[in-house]
């Protein structure tokens, strides 16, 4: 997988999957709302630059409540990305029970538009993100 780094930090690295033509999020760590609402809108900044109609958002290794964050990101980021051109959105939702539930919440929320489907495997969302 050729990848080019866009943004590293903390608890977030993003690149560009030239290959396949989509961005991957890499999320990581204890992260809280703010943490969530910042990297998102990182995540946004990119998509807009790169010019991209696929996100590969990759939670399995994240931790934390970021429930505020999953509202907002349900009602405000998600018409933001649709906007800017994403279509698809793949999310491997975290094993942990609190980050899963914030992850929830904005799926819940998902606006008409960006087709948002969920997994537990990182392998999986690779697959069906490459069939659509």
């Amino acid at each position: 997988m050729v990848q080019r780094i866009l943004n590293s930090d903390i608890y977030l690295s993003i690149s560009y999957d030239a290959v396949h033509g989509w961005l991957y999020a890499d999320w990581h760590g204890q992260v809280d709302s703010e943490d969530v609402m910042t990297g998102a809108l990182k995540v946004l900044n990119e998509l807009r630059r790169e010019r991209c109609t696929k996100v590969l958002n990759n939670n399995s290794k994240l931790a934390g409540v970021w429930a505020d964050a999953a509202i907002w990101g349900g009602e405000e980021l998600l018409p933001k990305l649709y906007t800017a051109g994403c279509r698809h959105l793949a999310w491997v939702y975290s094993p942990e029970a609190y980050s899963r539930l914030s992850a929830a919440l904005i799926v819940e929320r998902s606006p008409a538009g960006i087709v948002l489907k969920t997994f537990d495997d990182l392998t999986a969302a690779r697959t069906w993100l490459q069939q659509v």
